[in-house]
């Protein structure tokens, strides 16, 4: 029965497309009732055009579940046509390791279109201390902010960075995201080298001493739990601004010397201890 609708909108596939005739209609009505797999396979048996036709217009909760049926060449040729508020459902929603997986199939522009996606959700951005340049090897890729995520493996984080070939100058540490775009952590780039391939990333990150969600014009209090140099807040404080946030001050838990840096930034500076609070 399956196969003799599949094959019915197969014969008929310009008329489900339009759904303008009666029979267009119902072929379509009768397609959404299948199974998520086989309208997987149904796709992957059409041309290009005609696929992206039959996908587009589905519910976006049956589009994920077709999605997640599909080969990784065809996830790649079909998110390349989806509308931004599309792409940015799918790749939320989809496991790391699927998403990596279709990243080689995947230009260099709509690479990093995706990558961009990945970082921002409903106009939340995650403030990511690491940064690539602007321009890199064969000045291709230009991204503003590039975080991995936490299930991404060790492998798969090192064939995303080779395949983007950041130059000499990217910071040694990595921030980390989960699969709303909130920073969970950072790791160090010498992390990959030494972990096995198949380590994720959650297992060996290491907890941010702050998490900032901005939006535009937001008042933010940038807050550390304790700061020597005030070197990492102040970076901290550049990234809220670049995000367009109004840093209104520092805060920290334990002063250690970090005082007269955020002073001079001409920052508000409190402070809950002095180390002679604490007898050190």
């Amino acid at each position: 029965m399956k196969y003799t609708v599949l094959q019915r909108v197969s014969q008929n596939i310009d008329e489900v497309i339009a759904r303008k005739t009666d029979l267009g209609i119902a072929l379509w009505e009768l397609l959404v009732q299948e199974h998520p797999a086989d309208i997987a396979q149904f796709i992957i048996s059409i041309p290009q055009p005609q696929a992206t036709a039959i996908f587009l217009p589905l519910d976006k909760d049956l589009k994920l579940e077709i999605f997640g049926y599909l080969p990784e060449f065809a996830r790649a040729e079909l998110i390349t046509d989806m509308p931004v508020q599309d792409k940015q459902f799918i790749l939320t929603h989809t496991h790391a390791d699927d998403i990596s997986d279709m990243f080689a199939y995947l230009s260099d522009e709509e690479l990093k279109e995706c990558l961009k996606l990945l970082n921002k959700q409903d106009q939340k951005r995650v403030l990511d201390l690491s940064k690539f340049p602007s321009e890199t090897a064969g000045g291709i890729m230009t991204i503003d902010v590039l975080t991995l995520m936490k299930d991404f493996t060790v492998a798969k984080s090192i064939e995303l960075l080779q395949r983007l070939q950041p130059n000499k100058d990217l910071h040694q540490t990595i921030y980390v995201t989960d699969f709303e775009a909130h920073l969970v952590g950072y790791i160090q780039l010498q992390d990959l080298v030494l972990k096995s391939p198949d380590t994720r990333l959650e297992s060996i990150l290491e907890e941010v001493p702050y998490v900032a969600l901005s939006h535009e014009g937001r008042k933010v209090l940038a807050v550390e739990d304790t700061s020597t140099t005030g070197g990492s807040v102040l970076n901290a404080v550049e990234a809220l601004k670049e995000a367009g946030a109004i840093v209104v001050a520092v805060a920290v838990i334990v002063e250690r010397g970090a005082a007269s840096k955020v002073k001079e930034a001409n920052l508000e500076y409190r402070a809950a201890y002095q180390l002679s609070d604490l007898g050190l």
